[in-house]
């Protein structure tokens, strides 16, 4: 009996770390989604745009610039 309770008790162990590693993995994930929608934010600013248009030789029409929010 008590080897089934210590069997029980290594599997249960064994799933709170797996599930706590996933959830330090789901933490990392969401930071770098948040970091990548920054990196967006940024790149697709209307300054930096007409910054970078300049730059190249290009003329921004403010009508013509779409921005796509989820």
């Amino acid at each position: 009996m008590s080897l089934l309770f210590l069997t029980a008790q290594d599997t249960l162990a064994s799933a709170n770390r797996q599930y706590q590693d996933l959830q330090t993995q789901i933490v990392a994930e969401n930071s770098h989604v948040d970091d990548y929608k920054q990196t967006i934010g940024e790149l697709t600013n209307s300054a930096r745009l007409s910054t970078f248009a300049k730059a190249h030789g290009l003329t921004v029409i403010e009508g013509n610039i779409k921005r796509v929010n989820q």
